[in-house]
């Protein structure tokens, strides 16, 4: 239950900064959206380039797993500026359709878990953008219910790691065939790549979890130094 605080109603420097916010969040959706763009013409020309090497005959085997890598790099840049322009995205609807009941409920939110002089050490943007990345927490289901980005608005290692790995399998089967796909667990160079994509996707999902942990412990720690 979030207690009521006594707030200074003409303290408005939060509210202040939103035209601000808006702007920077407006140059970050145009930066993620070009990217997005960019990658996507790099896919398309790769693959060009690739299909002109082969048909000249100068690729081994080697180098389609060196191409699949390569789309599958792309493929995780991609996905990973997707959820990044969701997310600014997402500011930006509680920045645009936000209300001021909305706003003191996460201040006083933020002010009963951490306390009022923290609060007051914040600088004005900082306020706000605490308040736009509680509303994002509290309301999208990419947080809350699917776990893919974490409380710090995130993208978690292991769905990047995942967008790899199924762009790595899909660009090995569509272009060197739909058997030779499903026998990329086959053979020495094969088991090694399966077993490394094993790995790489374990090894993200471990470090998504010790970073919850030390999330976790560090908003542990300032609720015990609020409380003493």
């Amino acid at each position: 239950m979030v207690r009521e605080l006594a707030i200074d109603p003409t303290d408005n420097r939060a509210k202040e900064s939103f035209p601000d916010i808006l702007t920077f969040f407006g140059i970050e959706l145009q930066s993620h959206a070009s990217i997005i763009l960019g990658l996507a013409v790099l896919v398309f020309a790769i693959i060009q380039a690739w299909g002109q090497l082969q048909s000249a005959h100068l690729l081994s085997q080697y180098h389609d797993y060196l191409f699949s890598t390569l789309v599958g790099i792309l493929g995780a840049g991609v996905m990973y500026q997707l959820l990044r322009l969701y997310v600014y995205g997402r500011l930006t609807t509680v920045l645009l359709y936000g209300t001021m009941s909305g706003f003191n409920q996460r201040k006083n939110e933020e002010i009963s878990d951490f306390g009022e002089d923290k609060w007051n050490d914040l600088l004005p943007m900082r306020r706000a953008n605490d308040y736009f990345s509680r509303e994002v927490k509290a309301t999208s289901h990419a947080v809350k219910s699917y776990r893919i980005i974490n409380a710090k608005l995130k993208t978690n290692y292991w769905f990047i790691s995942l967008a790899f790995i199924i762009s790595f399998v899909l660009s090995y089967s569509a272009l060197f065939g739909i058997n030779d796909g499903y026998s990329l667990s086959q053979g020495s160079m094969k088991v090694l790549a399966s077993v490394v994509l094993s790995c790489l996707f374990i090894g993200s999902v471990l470090i998504d979890a010790w970073h919850k942990l030390q999330y976790d412990k560090d908003e542990a720690g300032s609720r015990i130094a609020k409380a003493s």
